[in-house]
């Protein structure tokens, strides 16, 4: 996404409205869309006076999480979860009302509904991008979450090396 495209997509946006990004993937010259689609997207948020929520959804992986990835993991996805690294740290320094969320490996099944939140940095496992949709529209609603950053899993799908502590959603 070109810093013009991510300027026009705010033009009629209201400045109190939430954002959700889960821009991803390379380009055919081979550019990242994972960190320069986001940090354009994240400078016309913050150009367009957005107030409102921007949760980035990323991946399992990430930021703090990076020790914890595996060697085929790397091999599989170090450079788009690099990338999508970047573009959390651009967004936690922009300034902007944020929340990350990390989902696991996506599943396009039906969802399960026990899709869960934590700030784990060991934790993997699998969920379904119908509970991750949920998940998002309930970070969205509770301020707790403002500053933060989640992994998602389904709670049964869930592997760490430690006990599994979902963060506690508002329910509103």
């Amino acid at each position: 996404m070109s810093p013009d495209d991510a300027t026009r997509l705010f033009e009629e946006c209201r400045s109190d409205c939430d954002v959700v990004s889960t821009i991803g993937g390379v380009s055919a010259d081979g550019r990242r869309a994972d960190d320069e689609g986001n940090i354009n997207f994240i400078n016309a948020a913050v150009k367009a006076g957005i107030r409102g929520r921007f949760l980035l959804v990323t991946s399992i992986g990430c930021g703090d999480m990076a020790p914890f990835r595996s060697e085929r993991a790397i091999a599989a996805f170090g450079a788009a979860v690099d990338a999508k690294t970047r573009a959390e740290d651009y967004l936690r320094v922009s300034g902007l009302s944020w929340t990350i969320l990390r989902p696991g490996g996506l599943r396009s099944e039906p969802g399960t509904g026990r899709g869960v939140l934590s700030t784990d940095p060991a934790l993997h496992g699998f969920i379904s991008r119908f509970d991750v949709a949920q998940l998002a529209q309930r970070i969205l609603r509770d301020p707790a979450t403002i500053g933060r950053a989640f992994a998602a899993v389904d709670q049964d799908a869930a592997h760490s090396v430690n006990p599994l502590d979902p963060f506690p959603l508002q329910l509103s």
